[in-house]
């Protein structure tokens, strides 16, 4: 049976996201990307994609996601990164 993961990285000045496949143990990346909001941009910015705000940001996620798979995503991982000392383990 064929799984599609959906993984994200959304920080204050990009969003990288990618999409993989998972069948028969094998798992295969369909699609990866990094989005860079010009409301945010820094020097040197490494991003392959850029938008002019955050929702266009997520516009660009929803139909890469489209174009890389024909079925619903069956899990999404999100990876967040909190500086505030409140928050150190």
């Amino acid at each position: 049976m064929l799984h599609h993961i959906l993984t994200l990285n959304a920080g204050s000045s990009s969003l990288k996201f990618a999409v993989y496949a998972k069948e028969a143990g094998e798992l295969s990346c369909r699609l990866k990307d990094t989005i860079t909001v010009a409301e945010s941009i820094r020097d040197g910015s490494q991003s392959r994609t850029k938008v002019q705000t955050r929702a266009a940001a997520w516009e660009r996620v929803e139909a890469g996601i489209v174009d890389a798979v024909d079925q619903p995503v069956d899990a999404v991982g999100h990876r967040i990164v909190h500086g505030d000392p409140r928050f150190q383990g």
